[in-house]
């Protein structure tokens, strides 16, 4: 059986409804804890502020689990939990909150690198941001980046990132506000195309 077959029924939940499945998330059983997750995935964002906070249990399946979660909805407001999750002491929750980092993409980018000028001196956060800086894919964002990884994937990081680091966030937050800029104006375009459509449609019906 598929991990999509075994998603229970979706019903209209509250929020003691969405606590239920997060406290099944700590579950010792790997069945109950995957039912969990799958349920919290279809509910989508809803469900992110759980799994976020969920992200700093103690027990590491747990992490694991709510990194998953949160890696498979893809929701931006989970992007400073993940980029903080960068530094997790379990190397598979660091890869699930960098593949969930990827997966959101430009969004991604700034609180990377902003958590990664605060660590600088951690290894496993270098690695991290190296990881998901490298595989977003953006044709705004790529050519700046490229410093701050050559950086990264030079003799001292400890010692060069901050200071290339710093440069790089600096380009970078203004082409951040560029896009957002063209995404919300692409967005009310759309709208309002589609409210033009509505209105021509309803002109017909009555001319009918």
């Amino acid at each position: 059986m598929s991990e999509a077959d075994q998603v229970p029924q979706a019903e209209p939940l509250d929020a003691a409804a969405i606590e239920a499945l997060i406290k099944d998330l700590t579950s010792r059983d790997d069945l109950t804890r995957q039912k969990a997750r799958l349920a919290l995935v279809e509910i989508g964002s809803p469900a992110v502020p759980y799994l976020i906070q969920t992200l700093q249990h103690k027990r590491d399946w747990v992490r694991w689990e709510a990194a998953k979660g949160l890696a498979e909805i893809g929701d931006a407001a989970a992007v400073q939990a993940l980029a903080e999750a960068l530094r997790d002491n379990m190397f598979e929750v660091r890869w699930l909150a960098a593949q969930g980092l990827v997966k959101i993409g430009w969004r991604s980018i700034i609180p990377v690198v902003e958590s990664l000028l605060d660590h600088s001196d951690s290894m496993t956060m270098r690695d991290g941001a190296h990881h998901v800086l490298h595989d977003i894919v953006h044709a705004r964002f790529n050519e700046p980046l490229k410093p701050l990884l050559t950086s990264l994937e030079g003799i001292e990081p400890a010692v060069t990132v901050p200071l290339v680091g710093r440069a790089v966030l600096e380009s970078l937050r203004p082409i951040e506000a560029q896009v957002i800029k063209e995404e919300q104006e692409a967005r009310e375009k759309a709208e309002a195309e589609l409210e033009a459509q509505r209105q021509n449609e309803e002109r017909a019906k009555k001319k009918a």
